[in-house]
């Protein structure tokens, strides 16, 4: 078992600042950060959790260091995806609680590898801007899949949530185009746009971000993963099938990174944004 600061030591040694490396030399391992929305602390097989199944990321846990105490920056969405993203205090990000864009100016993760030679790709929920100064795509992620909001219906891709002070709207776009795919569980479309994006960045090094918006209301997932956890009750069985799907989204895009041949060079995290919510699921 690893303390955070214990873990941060080692970063700069596996990423070195340049990829400019000697055609000798091996490339630059790559980094993948799958993160969970409002997923509860116990909510995995390798925490404890029995009622659920979470295979893919249990052999994650399995595979690497458990960092039991890793605290995260804030118990809100987007100033937690700020501070993840930039390494610093929500506040001095400039995004201090959920609402505020992440300013322009800010460096992120995926800006200092971009110029240092990585491919770089965001698919999911972003929700820390949307405009031309603020959206993935400014903030040095050469592919963007995903939407820009708190959350979305995961088969429309519609924000429902401002009503009645603001009309509903859609909210899927790859890079800075609006894209239609209604009827198609967003969590699947995720997995699906991550490992293209493997496939076609696995010659050189590439920084992937997963920000799932599962297990984030509203709760909705297909029939073949609620019916995997008959006799729960029923908003038990909802959450259960929707980190099911997340979990087996992550065995597919690990999948493509074997494939790929870059699984022993590739360094992965995994964590929620915050623990679980409270909020009305509907």
């Amino acid at each position: 078992m690893l303390s955070r600061r214990e873990l941060l030591t080692l970063v700069p040694a596996a990423f070195p600042l340049t990829a400019d490396a000697a055609p000798d030399a091996k490339r630059p391992p790559n980094l993948i950060v799958f993160l969970m929305d409002d997923q509860g602390y116990h909510d995995l097989g390798c925490q404890g959790a029995r009622d659920l199944k979470t295979p893919h990321i249990d052999a994650l846990a399995e595979s690497g260091a458990r960092l039991t105490s890793w605290y995260v920056m804030a118990p809100m969405c987007a100033p937690s995806r700020g501070a993840l993203l930039t390494g610093r205090y929500p506040i001095r990000a400039g995004v201090p609680s959920n609402g505020p864009s992440l300013p322009h100016t800010e460096k992120t993760i995926a800006s200092i590898l971009k110029q240092n030679g990585y491919a770089t790709g965001v698919f999911g929920k972003w929700h820390l801007g949307s405009d031309d100064k603020t959206s993935p795509n400014a903030h040095g992620f050469n592919r963007f899949f995903g939407f820009h909001s708190g959350c979305v219906d995961f088969y429309s891709h519609r924000y429902y949530w401002g009503e009645p002070k603001a009309v509903n709207y859609h909210d899927l776009w790859r890079d800075r185009t609006e894209v239609f795919e209604d009827g198609r569980y967003l969590t699947e479309l995720i997995a699906s746009e991550a490992k293209a994006f493997v496939a076609a960045n696995h010659n050189r090094p590439f920084f992937l971000y997963v920000p799932f918006n599962a297990v984030h209301y509203p709760m909705h997932a297909p029939k073949k993963y609620v019916d995997r956890f008959k006799g729960l009750d029923p908003e038990r069985q909802m959450y259960a099938a929707m980190l099911a799907a997340a979990d087996d989204a992550i065995g597919e895009i690990m999948g493509e990174v074997r494939k790929a041949g870059q699984l022993e060079n590739t360094m992965v995290v995994y964590q929620s944004d915050n623990g679980a919510t409270r909020e009305p699921g509907d």
